[in-house]
């Protein structure tokens, strides 16, 4: 029966430091490529170089976890860092090794905030130690919110390893302001920009739908000038259609293949002494005898024709034959009578 047996992994590769203050330094890695079993973390020694001697040593069980910050270290002091890595067997046979030094004391860098995640009642606030370039970032975070409005803020506890934090007891739909405060090794501070989140929404959706008005209501209004221009052109079209245009009387007439002077004005006519009308020059109808003639019983209308038929004459009241009547009128009162249908 062949057994095998567990060996130690390789060491770490890319050790650099990513943050340097006058009293911390914060170095970040890379897993080694041949764990060789179980990872099982790391270990970190550091100790002054002109000391050698004395080292300090801390141990991280998190294998995922590839950076650490180192605290309480001298100011303007240089360092020797090594890390090495840890399995079932062991720690590596060799470390990675570094040398650095620490900066002289100073104020903080101003931080940014990078992102803000939130669900129904929190929100995750990450950030950047420096807004620049890098010269003495903060050695503790915290994070400061309100609710847009208020006057007063409310701050979480210092975050000494992580450059996040996660924001509880929030209210959904609210929008707060979150800021984030450096803080050095001699307690002096430093505060971000504020930046506005809403709970719950995140900023993509606030954008897309802001997107989406930007031209709805642009296209909305287009919609309805077209839509009020048509309105203005069928409106006139029907308009002109019930007010213009020849009457059907005319329209009939037409059809029956009378002809009409289509400038021709209403000629009025007077009637003679054989009982027949005349053309009047004078522009109006009177009789030839004024003086109240039994002829004359102040009757001009065609009632006086009693003979006529009234089936001679169709639904719109023109002529649709010949006129039946006792007195014979000559072709002049047709012509009377088709202008007066015709108008």
């Amino acid at each position: 029966m062949q057994m095998t047996m567990n060996t130690v992994p390789d060491k770490v590769t890319m050790l650099k430091v990513v943050e340097r203050a006058s009293h911390h330094i914060k170095l970040s890695w890379m897993a080694p490529a041949e764990i060789n079993g179980e990872a099982k973390g790391y270990i970190i020694e550091y100790k002054e170089n002109i000391d050698r001697a004395t080292s300090l040593k801390t141990v991280i069980t998190d294998p995922s976890q590839t950076y650490k910050k180192l605290y309480n270290l001298k100011s303007y002091t240089e360092y020797v860092f090594s890390v090495w890595t840890l399995n079932g067997a062991g720690q590596s046979s060799e470390a990675n090794t570094l040398v650095e030094s620490t900066t002289t004391p100073s104020v903080p860098d101003e931080p940014m905030i990078l992102d803000i995640k939130s669900g129904s009642d929190y929100a995750n606030v990450s950030w950047s130690p420096s807004i620049k370039e890098q010269k003495n970032p903060g050695k503790e975070f915290m994070v400061e919110y309100r609710k847009e409005g208020d006057s007063l803020w409310q701050n979480t506890k210092e975050e000494p390893e992580h450059n996040w934090y996660n924001v509880t007891d929030l209210e959904f739909g609210v929008k707060y302001e979150f800021r984030v405060v450096a803080l050095n090794h001699d307690g002096d501070a430093m505060k971000s920009a504020v930046e506005e989140h809403v709970i719950g929404i995140h900023p993509e959706t606030l954008a897309s739908k802001s997107s989406y008005l930007s031209w709805f209501i642009p296209l909305l209004v287009i919609f309805l000038v077209i839509l009020i221009i048509v309105l203005i052109i069928v409106s006139c079209l029907l308009y002109k259609r019930n007010r213009g245009g020849n009457y059907k009387v005319y329209e009939k007439e037409k059809l029956h293949g009378v002809k009409y002077d289509e400038e021709a004005t209403f000629d009025e006519y007077i009637r003679s002494e054989n009982s027949t009308f005349r053309k009047s020059k004078q522009g109006s109808l009177e009789g030839s005898n004024k003086s109240g003639s039994e002829d004359d019983d102040g009757s001009d209308s065609l009632g006086a024709y009693e003979d006529v038929d009234p089936t001679k004459f169709n639904d719109d009241g023109s002529f649709v034959d010949s006129v039946k009547n006792t007195n014979t009128l000559d072709v002049d009162l047709i012509n009377f009578k088709n202008s007066i249908n015709m108008k």
